[in-house]
This record gives structure tokens, C-alpha cells and sequence, in this order.
């Protein structure tokens, strides 16, 4: 058994599940310990919102465990209704998280290999701004704790979601278990693993027993800690690596070379043959200690320096027999004495003034402890009352969205209304003129956009009775107006547009249908007038060979080809390709007539026309028929240009100006005839669409 901390008793203030491991740690080297926990952890009573985030586990990218209670904890609940997605990674703290998820099956844990911090996490290349921004990222830790990771983590892009999974609380440990024997000497040096650890100690043992634990040496494992423990009053705290093995090996090189070891040695000797221990724990102790050290050390040199200066005789003297003592000796002696006076007189001043600078360093410490307490404990709460304002401003801001929305709701209902007021205030009068003027304006549109004359005599007609019914003297100059316009459309020419179109339909549907001029064929060579005919041997045989001769000249064709007046011969393919092309331009012709386009209309059945005459058999009647038709098609004046009704617009633009009312602009489809210009410009003549890219021309004659 090692015996290296035999004879020393260390507190462990660790909770009470996890001190066992360092307990047999300190005991297997041969030391007491005493467990006083200063820190209890406890599961939360309410597990809703870790069983809620169970089920959203594939949402998060990476799951942080601050500590490894938050691994037993945690990661018990999360798993306890759903499997761990396999693409979820892990991180943690320090080592004793990454040991923790190693023996839950985790063995790809991302954490770092030294300092153990917060503050080594987030140097860790995969925790920087490139790697992390836009990646969700799940927390489990306990109520409250640092938010360092989770700031820093948000600044850098990621989201972050905290889980708090484990409580930890001040346990009811007797403060006397600890107390008793530090009053009887026993205690030899204490642990503090956390900050809020050092806390709680002070809220047990109460303030006037944390001075006399104050001169007992502390092991902690961060300068955080050490930096509280400073805080709480105590002069010697030691800051050790991460880990038991690591706080052990720091208590045995503490031990191990204590100053007792070394009483021994001679002073003249002290200064060069003392051991050295090894550098293995980082003492932090105060300013005002180290002050009142060399205080006490200069104090001490200055006396031992004045008494062994004086030479033996000056303190038994022998007078001579034969003279008296010589005077300068007695000054000599009184002055020495007055000097030690004085350096006594000064080191009690500096050990006075070294107890009141501890005593009240000791007060502000304490009182520190306490504000820095009460300040973590305001700050937690300020951010749930933040956290709550923003949830009230967030259901504030949806209730402002509805209410706006109600409100634009309204503003439109009170449009409308104001629109139905305004119609239903206007006078009969004024409402015919709007009909009116409504009537004339669709007619003027049916003649510019469409051509289409019965429309518009339908519209000015309606028109013309409305105002029938308003027996009144001011609308005469409107009837008559819309009498004249009435008038000069039935005397203008109407084209049966659908008639027409219909014709060129059937057109269509005869273009498989008419027959080729090459595919004619001749008619048979008639009979001599004087020719024989009847029976007999020799009748049959030159019947049959007249037959024989005629079936041979008919297998020979000659037809004259170098007029342009004579038919093509084509090909069977390319005959195909002819009856298409022609169907194209009769299409094309049919589209043209629609969009009242008059010149691409007369090019496309003049060159079917052409085609036909060209190309097919001209003595055919159904040929001869579909070529008569296609000349009366042509002739028909598609584009015809009709006045516009500038009578009826001035008409009613002159009674509205004697009414007073200025009329608003109607949009483009209304500003149709003017003072300046009444009719629109004519359509530019161009080719239809179908005309110029589908018309392959025919084949060429051989």
C-alpha cells in the first residue's frame, strides 16, 4: 500500500454519488478523508421539455454535455422514448464527460485533449465560425451555469438551445461534521471542484467559521474556482490539472515536501541544499499574505542581525581592577538597546497592520461573495423576466398583425361602402349618362378592336333607348348625336366574318381531295369510222392484237414540259408536301381574316390559288369550283376602316362640361376619340405569323 499521504486528512466536498472514486483514490495512498458535500445533484422534477426535445433530436446537428451529470442525466431521458439519430454528434466538456459517453457507446466525442474549460472548446477547430455557422446545436446542462459557450456559439452563426436536465442544490449537511475537526487539528487540506460548490460551503458553515477554514490549503481544478475560493477568504489555494489522478499526485507533492521535512538542515546550509519540490500545482495566494510574509521575515532578520553583533564582552564586561569601566561601552549598550526597542515597536506596528489588512480583506471577501451571489442570482433572473417580456412582445406584435389586418379589412368594406354611397346619391339623370357613356365607349371598342359592326349597333341602340326614357331638352344634341352615328354604321359595308371563315374552312377540307394534273389519265384511242366489227375468227384475232398494240402505247407518256402553262410532275412524296403547304396558306389566310389583316389575307389565297392552278388538275369541275370560290374570297375587303363615333363623344363630352363635371380618365381601352385626333391610326400591314415561317415552297420541276 502507498503510503505517501499518511497522516493527512483531506476533505472531499464533492456530491455523494461522485466522491466515492476520489475517496478510495486518496485512501489507496494512505490518507483519511472526510466527506463533507458542499453540492448535491438532483433530476428534475418536471421532464416534459426534455421528453418534448426527445422527439426533435434530428433537428440539431450537434448535442453539447457540459459536465458528466448532464451525461447520466441527460442523456438517461433523451433516450429513454426514442433512438439516438445515427448523424447526431456529441461533444463534451473535458475528459470525464468524453469517459462518460465512451461508456454509453459514444466513441467519436468531440472535446479537448487539455484545459477543460469552456474556453478550450471554443478553440477547437470544429467549434469555429466556418465550421459552426447555421448548424443547430443542443446544450444539456443543469439549471442555470455559465453562458459563455452558448453566446459564443450564437455569435459565431449557430442556433443554440439550451436543455436543462439535472438541479443542482445546496444539500443539509451539518456544518459540525467538518468543523469538529478542523477545531481538533485533523483537517490537513481541502477540495472545492466548482464555483458554486465554494458558495454553498460558505452558506453552511456561516462566515465566522470560514476563518479558520481559511488558512487550510485548497485544491481546485480551474482559476475560475481558485478565483472564488479567493474571494470567500482563503490564502492558499492550488490549482491542479483536471481529474482525481491529477488532484492526488498534487496532495502527495504537496505533502511531500512540506517545510517540516527540512528543520533539520543548519541555516547556513538552508539556502543551498534544500530541496526543491516539483512544479506539479500552481499556488495562488494573496497580495496582502505575501505583504505580511516579508513584513514578518524582515522583522525577524533585523533582530537575529542586532544581537549577534554585539561582541561577547559587551554583554558580561569585567572591569579592570586598576581603572573603571570606559563610558563609551554604556552608550554603546544604551544604544543598542534603544534600537531593539524601536525594531520591536515597528514589527508589532507591521503585525498589527498586517492582522487589520486580513480582517478587513476577509470582510470584503466575504461581502464580494455575497454580491457576486446575488448578482448571479439577479442576472438569472433578468434574463427569465427577459425571456418572458419577449414572449409577451411576441404574442403583443400577433395581436398587432391581426388588428392590422382587421383594420385594412375595414378600410376596404368602408371603400366599398363609400362606392355604393356614391352611386346610389346620384341622380337618375346621372346615372343614364354614365350608361350612356358606358354604351358608347364598348361600341367604340367593338369597331377599332374587333371590327365588329352588329356589336356596335347593339351597344349605340341601347343607348339610344336609355335615353328615350328621360324625356328631357339638354339630351336632345346626345340623341341626335347617336342618331347620326346609328345611321352611317347600317350604311357601312358588313363583312360575314364567320361566313367567310367557314368557306375557307371547307376550302380546307378539300385540299386532300383534289387531283393532281400529272396523275390524268388519257382517254382511249376511239374506233375507226370504217373499222370492221363482228364475229369470226379472224375479227378476234386482230381485235385482240389492236388490244395488245393500245395496252403498249399506253405504257409511254409524252407531255411537252418546257411551258410554264403545262402541269408539274411530281414526285408522290413531294405531292404530300404540296397538299400541306397549301393547307398552311389556307390557315394562314383563315387567321388573317380574324385579325382583320387584308394584305396578308389576299397574298395567302392568291398564292393557293396559284398552286392550285399550277399544280392540279384544272379540267376537274371540283377543281375549277375551289378556284372560283378562292378568286370571290379574294376580293372581299377584310381591313375596312369605320368612322368613329366622334358625334357621340363630343355629344357627351359637351353636356358633362355644362353639368360641371369634369369626367375622369377611363384608362387606355376609354380615351378613344379626341379634339385632336378622333380616329386611331390604321393597323400596319404585315404578314401573318404562320405565313412566313411554315411555307415550304414546292418542290422544284424536274
Amino acid at each position: 500500500m502507498n503510503t505517501a499521504l499518511a497522516g493527512h486528512t483531506i476533505v472531499v466536498t464533492r456530491p455523494a454519488a461522485q466522491a466515492e472514486a476520489l475517496g478510495r483514490a486518496i485512501e489507496a495512498h494512505g490518507g483519511r478523508v472526510v466527506y463533507f458535500p458542499v453540492l448535491e445533484i438532483q433530476p428534475l422534477p418536471d421532464q416534459s421539455a426534455v421528453v418534448a426535445c426527445a422527439g426533435r433530436l434530428d433537428e440539431f446537428d450537434l448535442v453539447f454535455f457540459v459536465s458528466p451529470n448532464a451525461v447520466e442525466y441527460g442523456l438517461a431521458a433523451l433516450t429513454a422514448s426514442t433512438r439516438w439519430p445515427p448523424t447526431l454528434k456529441v461533444a463534451a466538456v473535458g475528459q470525464g464527460s468524453a469517459r462518460a459517453l465512451a461508456a454509453h457507446g459514444f466513441t467519436d466525442v468531440i472535446a479537448p485533449q487539455s484545459g477543460f474549460d469552456t474556453e478550450a472548446v471554443l478553440a477547437l477547430p470544429e467549434f469555429s465560425a466556418a465550421q459552426i455557422q447555421g448548424r443547430a446545436v443542443l446544450i444539456l446542462r443543469g439549471d442555470g451555469g455559465r453562458e459563455l459557450l452558448g453566446d459564443t456559439l450564437l455569435a459565431r452563426g449557430a442556433r443554440v438551445e439550451y436543455l436543462g436536465c439535472y438541479h443542482r442544490a445546496c444539500p443539509a449537511t451539518p456544518a459540525q461534521a467538518l468543523l469538529a475537526p478542523c477545531e481538533r487539528g485533523d483537517i490537513d487540506a481541502l477540495s472545492l471542484t466548482s464555483s458554486e460548490g465554494c458558495d454553498n460551503l460558505l452558506s453552511i458553515v456561516g462566515p465566522a467559521a470560514m476563518e479558520r477554514l481559511a488558512a487550510l490549503p485548497v485544491f481546485v481544478p480551474h482559476p475560475r474556482i481558485a478565483a472564488r475560493c479567493h474571494a470567500h477568504g482563503f490564502t492558499h489555494v492550488h490549482v491542479t490539472a483536471s481529474g482525481d489522478e491529477a488532484l492526488v499526485h498534487a496532495l502527495i507533492t504537496y505533502f511531500g515536501y512540506t517545510p517540516d521535512m527540512n528543520t533539520s538542515v543548519p541555516p547556513s546550509a538552508s539556502d543551498s541544499s534544500s530541496p526543491t519540490p516539483p512544479e506539479v500545482a500552481t499556488v495562488i495566494e494573496p497580495a496582502a499574505n505575501v505583504a505580511a510574509e516579508v513584513a514578518a521575515e524582515t522583522s525577524t532578520e533585523a533582530t537575529t542581525s542586532g544581537v549577534a553583533g554585539e561582541p561577547r564582552t559587551a554583554s558580561a564586561p569585567t572591569p579592570a581592577p586598576a581603572s573603571p569601566p570606559s563610558p563609551a561601552a554604556g552608550w554603546a549598550s544604551g544604544w543598542a538597546l534603544l534600537l531593539a526597542l524601536i525594531a520591536l515597536a515597528a514589527v508589532g506596528v507591521a503585525l498589527w497592520q498586517g492582522y487589520a489588512v486580513r480582517q478587513e480583506s476577509v470582510a470584503l471577501r466575504a461581502e464580494l461573495a455575497q454580491r457576486l451571489k446575488q448578482g448571479d442570482a439577479i442576472a438569472t433572473a433578468a434574463r427569465t423576466l427577459a425571456q418572458q417580456q419577449q414572449t409577451v412582445l411576441g404574442e403583443v406584435q400577433g395581436k398587432l398583425d391581426t388588428l392590422e389586418a382587421k383594420v385594412d379589412a375595414t378600410e376596404g368594406q368602408a371603400a366599398a361602402l363609400e362606392t355604393l354611397y356614391q352611386q346610389f346619391s346620384r341622380s337618375e339623370e346621372d346615372r343614364a349618362i354614365v350608361e350612356v357613356e358606358q354604351a358608347v365607349t364598348i361600341a367604340a371598342q367593338q369597331l377599332q378592336l374587333a371590327g365588329n359592326v352588329e356589336a356596335a349597333l347593339i351597344a349605340l341602340q341601347g343607348a339610344q333607348a336609355r335615353l328615350a326614357l328621360q324625356d328631357r331638352g339638354q339630351l336632345g344634341a346626345l340623341r341626335r348625336a347617336l342618331a347620326s352615328d346609328i345611321e352611317h354604321l347600317r350604311q357601312q359595308f358588313t363583312l360575314d366574318i364567320p361566313a367567310t371563315a367557314l368557306q375557307l374552312e371547307q376550302l380546307l377540307g378539300q385540299a386532300d381531295a383534289l387531283p393532281l394534273a400529272f396523275a390524268e389519265e388519257l382517254a382511249p384511242t376511239p374506233r375507226a369510222p370504217g373499222e370492221p366489227s363482228g364475229g369470226g375468227v379472224a375479227n378476234f384475232a386482230r381485235d385482240m392484237a389492236r388490244d395488245v398494240w393500245r395496252d403498249i402505247l399506253s405504257l409511254v407518256r409524252i407531255e411537252r414540259m418546257d411551258s410554264a402553262l403545262e402541269p408539274v410532275l411530281l414526285a408522290p412524296g413531294e405531292s404530300r408536301y404540296l397538299r400541306e403547304n397549301l393547307k398552311i396558306r389556307l390557315l394562314s389566310a383563315r387567321l388573317a381574316l380574324l385579325a382583320r389583316d387584308g394584305r396578308t389575307y389576299a397574298t395567302d389565297l392568291a398564292q393557293a390559288r396559284n398552286w392550285i392552278e399550277r399544280f392540279f388538275n384544272t379540267r376537274d369541275p371540283v377543281v375549277r369550283r375551289v378556284i372560283d370560290d378562292m378568286l370571290v374570297l379574294e376580293k372581299l375587303p377584310v381591313r375596312i376602316e369605320h368612322r368613329e363615333l366622334a358625334l357621340s363623344f363630343n355629344a357627351l363630352k359637351l353636356f358633362q362640361a355644362r353639368a360641371g363635371e369634369v369626367a375622369a380618365p377611363r384608362g387606355e381601352a376609354n380615351e378613344l376619340p379626341n379634339d385632336a385626333a378622333n380616329t386611331l391610326p390604321p393597323e400596319p400591314a404585315h404578314e401573318s405569323p404562320h405565313a412566313g415561317a411554315a411555307q415550304p415552297e414546292p418542290a422544284p420541276q424536274p
